[in-house]
């Protein structure tokens, strides 16, 4: 297995590669470069730890890594839905704590994903770094669209329109591109073991039927253009055998933590 210095020598490559993917002094080609360096890097250590993993005899125990949210951010939802849908891009799971409000309705609290130690603090770097870019290009967006018509939407309406059509847009490119990791026999491997290690994981919780009760929110349409334009824009860098999203919600809502 691969030691905790080594992961953290490789965590802070992606995250310097992240942080000049972000960088605004950071040219268009610069910022899509970095990006894909950083994605590279990741699959190539997630690569190289299973082979280990597999020489060994072992395999890598699966871990839980939550991350609280802000309470009351309408964004919340969407936050979730994100984090699944890279989480599965990279070989782990989500999912969600809520808890009900005085008014009956449900407040996210929390995502938590599941997975090997590197795939998951991986991921949820990279999710980290798509929400920043998203809630930095939802106002960006507006503004834009505001000079070019004179006229300024709801920014809460364009928020939530930009929101969902960024993640539908990063869900779908994820569906239908092939990267390295796919066209090699031991990325698809690596793939196929994960797999059936977190079904199997997944498997052994309890996980509630109901929907937690959200407030409805108003979209604006004009706002898709944008979302779909930035996240068509947002480089993925290597990508995986594509899995069903949807986060699942622990019974009651909770996650007893």
């Amino acid at each position: 297995m691969c030691g905790g210095d080594d992961l953290e020598r490789v965590l802070e490559r992606v995250r310097r590669l992240l942080a000049l993917a972000e960088d605004p002094a950071s040219s268009e080609n610069e910022a899509t470069l970095a990006f894909e360096r950083a994605q590279r890097l990741m699959h190539r250590h997630a690569i190289r730890e299973w082979m280990l993993e597999e020489s060994d005899g072992r395999t890598a125990r699966i871990v839980e890594r939550r991350v609280v949210f802000d309470r009351g951010d309408p964004t919340n939802r969407y936050k979730v839905s994100l984090a699944d849908i890279v989480a599965r891009a990279n070989r782990c799971r989500t999912y969600y704590s809520f808890r009900t409000a005085r008014n009956h309705r449900s407040v996210i609290r929390s995502v938590t994903f599941c997975g090997i130690e590197s795939d998951v603090r991986m991921t949820e770097t990279l999710w980290t770094s798509m929400e920043l870019r998203r809630a930095l290009g939802w106002r960006r967006s507006l503004n834009e669209h505001s000079r070019e018509t004179g006229c300024r939407p709801s920014p809460a309406r364009w928020r939530n329109g930009y929101y969902v059509a960024f993640q539908e847009r990063i869900e779908e490119r994820l569906a239908v591109l092939n990267g390295e990791l796919d066209g090699s026999a031991s990325g698809r491997e690596l793939v196929l073991a994960r797999d059936r290690q977190l079904d199997e994981y997944m498997g052994r919780k309890e996980f509630s039927d109901e929907d937690p009760r959200l407030q409805s929110m108003h979209l604006s349409y004009e706002a898709v253009r944008y979302g779909r334009r930035d996240a068509s824009d947002c480089p993925l860098g290597l990508t995986e055998t594509p899995a069903a999203t949807g986060s699942r919600v622990l019974r009651g809502g909770r996650d007893g933590r």
